[in-house]
């Protein structure tokens, strides 16, 4: 079984709600055709589909695995080729909510992360705040947006804004998508508030006044835009596992 999956948007979130100020700039629409390709579905046992909160908040994933999650696209190709090594020496399968953009911009890098048996999500085209759209515009975003490579679609909205409201909550369920958070935001895309790998750590671990410390079932948001998410990947790990914490696996 395939599944067409279109490169077109997607973008960032954190445990509390970024504004657009705060996070990435927004892309300007393109007009060519969405750029596409054919994958085999991730299967995702142990997800739900519903507006719950806590399932929202937990990416729809109702297992005791920690998630790992990575927003709005990634700075280059020695970057992910470092992630995807990270991943795959410890046999994690993470998600990726990258932009329609950026999908559009790098369908070599979308394909590589879909080769390697990640799971693509929705993050919208050009990560606006969905609040502030019309439905139609919404749609558009949603509709343009990287529709995934699982048998159930996710969408985190940019920002986190409007997942838990029950306006996004119809549309995103009548596009077939279920909404997607975070339980552990990094604040990776704060410069300021994160000057270091070892103060992302440190967040994920022991928590702050932004968001708790991760704990099983947990759902942790960080970026691959930003200045040290990515390179504090493998520390992050292998706290996670000292904590006997475990995650998705790529391979039984």
């Amino acid at each position: 079984m395939t599944v067409l999956l279109a490169l077109t948007t997607a973008c960032t979130a954190s445990s509390t709600v970024h504004t657009p100020e705060a996070s990435a700039q927004t892309r300007p629409a393109v007009t060519t055709a969405p750029q596409t390709y054919v994958e085999t579905p991730v299967p995702l046992p142990k997800v739900s589909y519903s507006t719950k909160s806590s399932n929202i908040l937990r990416c729809q994933h109702t297992s005791d695995e920690v998630v790992l999650s990575y927003d709005d696209g990634i700075t280059n190709q020695k970057k992910l080729d470092s992630l995807l090594g990270t991943l795959d020496r410890n046999n994690i399968r993470a998600y990726f909510f990258f932009t329609g953009k950026f999908a559009d911009d790098h369908p070599k890098m979308m394909r590589q992360i879909a080769a390697a048996g990640h799971v693509l999500g929705n993050h919208s085209y050009s990560h606006p705040l969905l609040t502030r759209l019309s439905d139609k515009a919404i749609k558009s975003q949603i509709k343009r947006g990287v529709r995934g490579n699982t048998t159930r679609k996710l969408l985190r909205p940019p920002y986190g804004g409007g997942a838990f409201t029950p306006r996004l909550q119809k549309i995103a369920r009548g596009m077939g998508y279920a909404l997607c958070f975070w339980t552990v935001d990094t604040r990776d895309w704060d410069a300021k508030a994160s000057p270091s790998a070892q103060t992302i750590v440190n967040r994920v671990i022991k928590g702050d006044k932004y968001s708790p410390p991760v704990k099983k079932g947990g759902v942790i948001l960080m970026h691959g835009t930003s200045a040290f998410g990515v390179k504090a990947t493998p520390a992050i790990i292998k706290h996670i596992k000292k904590l006997g914490l475990h995650f998705p696996k790529l391979r039984a």
